[in-house]
Order: C-alpha cells, then sequence, then structure tokens
C-alpha cells in the first residue's frame, strides 16, 4: 500500500515527473508487480515488465476488492547443480498448468500500455512461456496495448 500511494500520490507532483500519469519498470518478482500495478492502477500509464511472471507466484495480491491467488512456489524443484548455484527455473512449475488460470494477472484489465519483455535463455522461470500467455489473454480479450520483446 504504501509503494502504491508514493507512485501515484507522491511522484506526480515532482517536478521531474513530466505527466498527470507514471510508467514502471520491473524486473523477475519486480516484473509481477509492475504488471500488476499496470493492470490495475489508473495512475500508471505504461509498465515495462522483464523476464517476470504473470500470474502471482509465492504470495497472493490482496488490493481493495481484489483478491488473487498465488501458486505455490514449488521447493522441491530447486537444483544445485555441481559447483553450488541453485537453478529456479521449475520453481513456478508449468504456466501451462491450469493451476496458473486463477493466478493470472488479468492484462485485459490495464488501461495503460503493457511491455512484456522475454530472455529466451532466462533460467529463472519460463519468462517467454508466461509473456505468450499473457499477450494471448490480451489478445483473446481484444486488447491491442499489450506487446511482447523476445
Amino acid at each position: 500500500l504504501f509503494l502504491t500511494l508514493a507512485m501515484c500520490l507522491f511522484l506526480p507532483l515532482s517536478t521531474q515527473v513530466k505527466g498527470p500519469k507514471i510508467g514502471v519498470i520491473g524486473l523477475s518478482k519486480g516484473a509481477e508487480v509492475a504488471l500488476a500495478m499496470g493492470t490495475f492502477l489508473e495512475e500508471i500509464a505504461a509498465a515495462v515488465c522483464i523476464n517476470g511472471a504473470t500470474s502471482m507466484n509465492g504470495a497472493s495480491l490482496h488490493f481493495h476488492d481484489i483478491n488473487i491467488p498465488a501458486v505455490p512456489y514449488l521447493t522441491e524443484a530447486i537444483l544445485i547443480n555441481e559447483i553450488g548455484l541453485m537453478s529456479s527455473f521449475n520453481v513456478m512449475g508449468d504456466p501451462l498448468d491450469s493451476v496458473h488460470e486463477v493466478s493470472a494477472i488479468p492484462v485485459e484489465k490495464a488501461q495503460g500500455h503493457i511491455l512484456l519483455v522475454a530472455g529466451e535463455a532466462d533460467q529463472s522461470l519460463n519468462s517467454k512461456k508466461f509473456a505468450e500467455m499473457a499477450l494471448g489473454r490480451a489478445k483473446k480479450f481484444g486488447r491491442t496495448n499489450c506487446s511482447l520483446l523476445h
């Protein structure tokens, strides 16, 4: 709530902010937050979401009358390689799994522009598949304000 108030109420008052609306950029888990903000906050003109999920993962979203349940992390899917580095690629599960449907951030409700950026070789999660699903959802509802860069 504090972040929302700061971004939507105080930032537009700054002399460095040029318009009545603002843009947000998020990376990884921050991309999930940026997408939710771009979807539900009318003060957000654009959201850039880089290598993130497009459904709520690990933590549910509760904002006013909006409640989106989270897909729990699959901690048993964490892999440690031979040099001790952790791979979390499968921790969010398969984006095509129906469990993600109820947890999907409804990008079709976004009033501003949404840019989804997905790296083809992302090793944290299948960000390209998540982004493709969100883009498909927006198109299904006739929305043209969502695009994908990969």
